[in-house]
């Protein structure tokens, strides 16, 4: 976008005379305001009445709208827009204290944000209070009235379109809050707890500039939890994003101490994490569990009761245990399979060594195995996963060296 250079305004000065009981005492002048004049621009993607136009935003000026102004650290006072509705306005007012000199660079600053918590996933609540931009402009002077150079504001953020929906079955996820942070990392960017419920899925953040690479973990909640790695992204400044989050699981389960169990229901995928007493695991047919640092203990039943063909997940770089205090640590009905894969690690122990960690059976990383293999041990050095049962003192270890 091209600007104008403005031509200076001109303020009329008025001097006044002082009362006095002598003609010889000169006049007192009243100090001229320090006035500065700027046309402004907003680019694509920048401020107040923001409008998704598909794959940018549009922006425009509004009334009440006020510009901070800076020279370094110090705040000279503050502008605001002549004109509204369109992307180019005309910014004035009288400043608090002078530019140090002519040609000078100035920073010009909209709703400088620190917190971005607050939000509630609208396109309005962003331009309402969150659309943090930036501009610079060099000031001519003469007298007391300055102009200021053609300047485009820029936004401080990257404003994302988030569209949340449920892998199985493409429906939307209507969430109430939302949690961003890098997968890895402990550091959250971004807690989100009061979102405005859309009924397209659809939710408007504005997140901080993210300048490397680096998978992100997202978590929403509509009543249940869900979870998901995004695929590695960066997030850089004044641009707009739209990305549509296919969670892969229907919940997340975080197990807690005193859970008594927790049932994958049939044809589901569900996230499991967290540490459970005298909790069970329960898998019906077709459903998948992904373990994500899960260790639950049994005091009166198998750990895991495998009652359908099913699939465990062993997230990467995870540990699992389960422990059964009574029974089996992993128990798959006759005539099921239990297909295990992923790179974690899951430790089962169970009871004593008539308790066969397994009737069915139990796929690892594409190895078979049957119930009598329970006592056994065996090593294949071309397998990514590393299961070790241990009953009564016996281990079945299937891992990699």
């Amino acid at each position: 976008m091209t600007y104008l250079f403005l031509v200076m305004m001109t303020v009329t000065g008025t001097l006044t005379t002082a009362c006095s009981s002598s003609d010889d005492e000169p006049a007192t002048p009243v100090q001229k305001a320090n006035t500065l004049t700027v046309v402004a621009g907003m680019s694509d993607n920048i401020t107040r009445a923001l409008a998704d136009a598909g794959t940018t935003l549009t922006a425009t000026w509004a009334e009440g709208e006020v510009v901070e102004v800076y020279e370094g650290s110090k705040h000279l006072g503050t502008l605001r827009p002549q004109t509204y509705g369109n992307a180019t306005t005309k910014l004035t007012g009288v400043l608090d204290a002078a530019p140090s000199a002519s040609g000078v660079t100035l920073t010009l600053r909209y709703k400088y944000v620190s917190d971005y918590s607050g939000q509630n996933g609208t396109l309005a609540n962003i331009s309402s209070n969150y659309n943090y931009c930036v501009a610079t402009t060099t000031v001519t002077q003469s007298g007391s009235q300055y102009s200021g150079s053609a300047a485009n504001f820029v936004s401080q953020q990257a404003i994302v379109k988030f569209t949340l929906k449920k892998k199985s079955d493409n429906s939307v996820i209507k969430a109430t809050t939302m949690n961003i942070r890098y997968t890895g990392y402990s550091s959250t960017i971004l807690s989100l707890t009061n979102l405005t419920v859309s009924n397209s899925g659809e939710y408007y953040i504005a997140l901080p500039p993210t300048n490397n690479d680096r998978t992100l973990t997202i978590t929403v909640n509509d009543g249940t939890q869900y979870e998901i790695e995004a695929p590695a992204t960066a997030f850089a400044a004044g641009l707009f994003y739209r990305r549509n989050v296919f969670f892969t699981y229907n919940a997340v389960k975080v197990f807690s101490e005193g859970d008594t169990g927790y049932t994958v229901e049939e044809n589901s995928q569900e996230l499991c994490k967290g540490t459970g007493s005298g909790t069970q695991l329960i898998l019906q047919n077709g459903s998948e569990a992904t373990l994500d640092g899960l260790t639950l203990e049994n005091g009166s039943d198998c750990g895991i009761d495998c009652k359908g063909n099913a699939t465990i997940n062993l997230k990467d770089g995870t540990t699992n245990a389960i422990t059964s205090t009574t029974a089996q640590a992993l128990f798959v009905a006759d005539g099921k399979t239990l297909n295990i894969t992923g790179t974690g690690t899951l430790t089962l122990t169970g009871y004593n060594a008539t308790t066969k960690a397994v009737s069915g059976t139990v796929i690892i990383d594409g190895h078979s195995f049957s119930g009598n293999t329970a006592d056994g041990t065996h090593t294949d050095t071309n397998m990514n996963l590393q299961l070790v049962v241990s009953e009564g003192g016996k281990q079945w270890v299937i891992s990699k060296k």
